[in-house]
């Protein structure tokens, strides 16, 4: 697993010197910044096998790092932006990593196809729209009793679900001792 983070890493700095993945500021703290705070879904999301789509997959937080982890799931990484979904191919291919499909398309374009609608038990997403716009885009893909996992301060999140009829929490996660906690809402249908 060690390795395949190695790669991974190695891949997103080569990649973001051709194409937007991150913040070049961030370079230095790759780590602390995007590959922990994305194994924080780990401590909500249930053992066993399952199937989640990572909706506006970007370099591939948090769906890549959960995967090298988590060799169980089968994961669908939806990302908009042509590079970013051939990145994210690269990725998949360089880290043999089974159970990952990457499709290039828009989260509401995925929820009209009939191989992936209502076939997700968990939606995930980091840094994709405000609360209300991802339920739109993420509840046709959930099978029935899905969840949406997304990343969030919790001080804007009541705010952001006001009128929204379903049933959430938010879970404070600390993925690592030295970096803040993760506020994570967990939405379920």
């Amino acid at each position: 697993m060690l390795s395949k983070f190695w790669t991974y890493l190695e891949l997103l700095l080569s990649w973001n010197r051709r194409i937007n993945l991150f913040s070049r500021g961030d370079e230095p703290y790759l780590v602390f910044r995007h590959i922990l705070p994305s194994l924080a879904p780990l401590a909500v999301l249930p053992e066993g096998p399952f199937r989640s789509v990572d909706i506006g997959s970007g370099a591939g937080f948090p769906g890549i790092p959960i995967k090298i982890l988590r060799r169980d799931i089968r994961i669908t990484l939806a990302e908009s932006r042509r590079m970013r979904a051939l990145f994210l191919r690269k990725v998949v291919e360089e880290l043999g990593l089974e159970g990952v499909e990457v499709i290039w398309t828009r989260a509401e374009e995925l929820a009209r196809d009939p191989a992936h609608r209502r076939s997700y038990d968990w939606a995930l997403a980091r840094a994709v729209t405000d609360l209300p716009t991802l339920i739109e885009y993420a509840t046709p893909l959930l099978s029935e009793g899905g969840g949406i996992l997304t990343y969030k301060s919790s001080e804007h999140t009541a705010a952001e679900l006001a009128g929204v009829h379903i049933r959430w929490e938010v879970r404070k996660v600390r993925p690592h001792p030295s970096i803040k906690p993760v506020s994570l809402v967990v939405l379920r249908l």
